[in-house]
């Protein structure tokens, strides 16, 4: 499976303007952060042919999302991560609710192996 979702898409990173998925109707935070992102490693976008602001789709065993590029040094080359929340650019899309740890049987929210392509 690693060979085609070589990359690992994690979720529910916070930021200041909003509270989960609340309060995206505001116009005064709607200016602080205007849309979903995907933070992408610039090594990694840079492999894939994809620039930041770029749309791409990431996609999963489950579905795919469109949403824009955000380079990063930030983020290791192997990961992309989102904000959860943004009724644009659902992450759950992505997750699995039946693929579950086999000690704690909680599924992953979080993160899912995807892989990333330009546009869509």
């Amino acid at each position: 499976m690693a060979d085609k979702y070589p990359l690992i898409f994690v979720s529910g990173s916070r930021t200041i303007a909003y509270l989960h998925s609340q309060h995206r109707n505001l116009p005064s935070l709607r200016k602080l952060v205007p849309e979903p992102l995907l933070e992408i490693n610039p090594q990694t976008a840079t492999s894939l042919g994809i620039a930041d602001g770029d749309v791409v789709t990431v996609e999963s065993i489950r579905g795919s999302i469109k949403i824009k590029a955000k380079l990063t040094q930030d983020i290791h080359p192997k990961v992309v991560a989102m904000q959860h929340g943004w009724s644009e650019a659902v992450a759950n899309y992505l997750t699995d609710d039946e693929a579950r740890d086999s000690v704690s049987a909680y599924p992953g929210f979080r993160s899912v192996m995807c892989r990333i392509v330009k546009g869509g």
